[in-house]
């Protein structure tokens, strides 16, 4: 529980498929947790929403996380990362009615992204005050003289697994190019976080961005400079990169051409098809307060109530892998990782444990399995053989 509302977060994933998995056993966990709880209370008095905003003002982030290499320069991941941390709500957006941001001119219609009107600065360390595109906390959880955790609080709560997928794929791959020194000069923004907003308010992405050296950009324009350079360099490596490369490349021709194709599996453009629809229906406008309830009850996690889970129930939903993954994931950590480790010391070892957390696990005996170091499968490997007397 974190300032008053409930988190949840992932084990550590090795690739993208094993992420969406447990993002989506975690909603799972978390609707259970409230079932639970109203069944105590004997009523419907909890509903769980994963969004980001409450409409009177406050925002709570949804974070994603990246272990990267100390040795390069933080300033170097920053310049890399800004223009497409911009631009990436273009499939990440988990879209909005109405805006909350004081900056910009009042608007009342739909915009790409819950999170962009909270963002106010490009470095900083805080996540509830001076929000920004690059959070600059160094918990690296891991070896910290070889890593250091990227800390991204400026994305969205996606409903969509296919938008999940996108938004943490794309990112890591760019990351990879800026770590092996392969994404070269990028187009850098005169201005970030004022375009950051500019972007969530133009679904097109065609509405042109200031850049540094006097000239414009277009969103879309950003993010196929940043495709190319990974088609370059990262198809062809591993089977989720493969996928991410070719759905990224799919996503933003059909925003290009056809961008009603994207209502089946990018959240802004689902909730744009919906919304215009109930919209003729009930003859409403943008600024009519049962929109903003509508796009609540979109990410309302309960099966009977949740708008998007309706519509997954009638088949309208791009399916990103069967439900059994999801269950499977509720249960068992992702392979490879040290999550396993930490799985194994509750499965055998639980009374004996006095505290757990990222880097170990300590035990009421005084003893301490060591995580930090833990990070390849080999590594993974290693560390059970340690435990073997425990873990049996």
């Amino acid at each position: 529980n974190d300032h008053t509302h409930p988190e949840y977060t992932t084990p550590e994933c090795s690739n993208i498929f094993e992420l969406v998995a447990h993002d989506r056993a975690g909603e799972k966990i978390i609707a259970e947790c409230g079932r639970l709880r109203n069944q105590d209370l004997g009523e419907n008095s909890i509903q769980l929403f994963k969004n980001n905003t409450d409409y009177i003002g406050h925002s709570y982030g949804t974070h994603d996380n990246y272990l990267i290499p100390r040795a390069l320069s933080f300033q170097k991941w920053v310049d890399g990362l800004t223009p497409f941390l911009v631009t990436r709500q273009l499939y990440a957006g988990a879209g909005k009615v109405g805006t909350e941001c004081k900056e910009l001119a009042p608007f009342k219609e739909l915009q790409l992204s819950q999170r962009s009107d909270f963002i106010e600065c490009l470095l900083s360390i805080e996540t509830m005050t001076q929000r920004p595109i690059v959070n600059t906390r160094d918990e690296p959880h891991a070896a910290s003289e070889k890593y250091r955790r990227l800390h991204l609080i400026l994305g969205d709560a996606n409903m969509s697994t296919y938008a999940t997928a996108l938004k943490v794929g794309t990112t890591q791959l760019i990351l990879t190019l800026i770590g092996e020194g392969n994404l070269g000069v990028v187009p850098e923004l005169a201005d970030p976080v004022r375009s950051i907003k500019e972007v969530s308010r133009d679904l097109t992405g065609t509405n042109l961005l200031k850049r540094k050296n006097g000239k414009s950009i277009s969103p879309l324009d950003i993010q196929e400079f940043y495709l190319e350079k990974a088609q370059a360099s990262c198809a062809d490596k591993r089977e989720d990169w493969d996928w991410i490369l070719k759905e990224w490349e799919r996503t933003l021709g059909d925003l290009k051409k056809s961008p009603e194709k994207l209502s089946d599996r990018i959240d802004w453009a689902i909730k744009k098809e919906l919304f215009a629809d109930f919209m003729e229906s009930e003859n409403l406008g943008w600024d009519d307060p049962w929109m903003k309830s509508v796009d609540l009850e979109y990410h309302n996690i309960n099966k009977k109530r949740g708008i998007f889970r309706g519509l997954e129930e009638e088949g309208k939903i791009f399916q990103f892998f069967p439900e059994e993954r999801v269950i499977q994931a509720m249960n068992k950590p992702p392979d490879g990782t040290r999550a396993i480790i930490r799985g194994k010391a509750v499965d055998h070892c639980a009374d004996s444990i006095k505290n757990i957390h990222w880097t170990g696990v300590e035990y009421n005996d005084g003893s301490f399995s060591d995580l930090t170091r833990v990070i390849t499968p080999e590594e993974v490997n290693e560390a059970l053989k340690l435990e073997k007397e425990r873990f049996v």
